[in-house]
């Protein structure tokens, strides 16, 4: 029953990608490949070019709703950008966030962000 908004600003890095292949199914098949793809991820400057347009959207978005909960679903990339801001980090990709994972902040009224938790998966089945 709840309105769901979609802001093209909380797009991952990786979007416009003519596919998705998940990290895990590089480092199966050749873990060399692997190695190189996340250190490509981590040096690359796309963390740091999306890093405006997230924490642009994001901000707008606690603003308009200031003492409210809000839920946002995004990739990896939006997650990490916005944690390395509240953390005071450099935009970095310093989190694997798992699939469906959980990551909590809290947004003071007078604006201090704080982490309240990383990378919760407990309230995921393991059926």
């Amino acid at each position: 029953g709840l309105e769901i908004d979609v802001d093209d600003r909380l797009r991952d890095a990786n979007a416009g990608r003519a596919e998705y292949v998940p990290l895990e199914a590089d480092k199966a098949r050749d873990p060399a490949a692997y190695r190189a793809r996340v250190k490509g991820y981590l040096d690359s400057p796309k963390l740091a070019d999306i890093s405006g347009r997230v924490n642009e959207a994001l901000d707008e978005w606690c603003a308009q709703c200031q003492g409210q909960r809000i839920a946002v679903f995004c990739h990896g990339s939006v997650i990490n950008v916005f944690a390395s801001r509240v953390l005071g980090l450099a935009p970095s990709a310093f989190l694997a966030a798992g699939y469906a994972s959980g990551h909590r902040f809290m947004i003071s009224s007078t604006g201090v962000r704080s982490v309240l938790s990383l990378n919760e998966t407990a309230f995921l089945t393991s059926e």
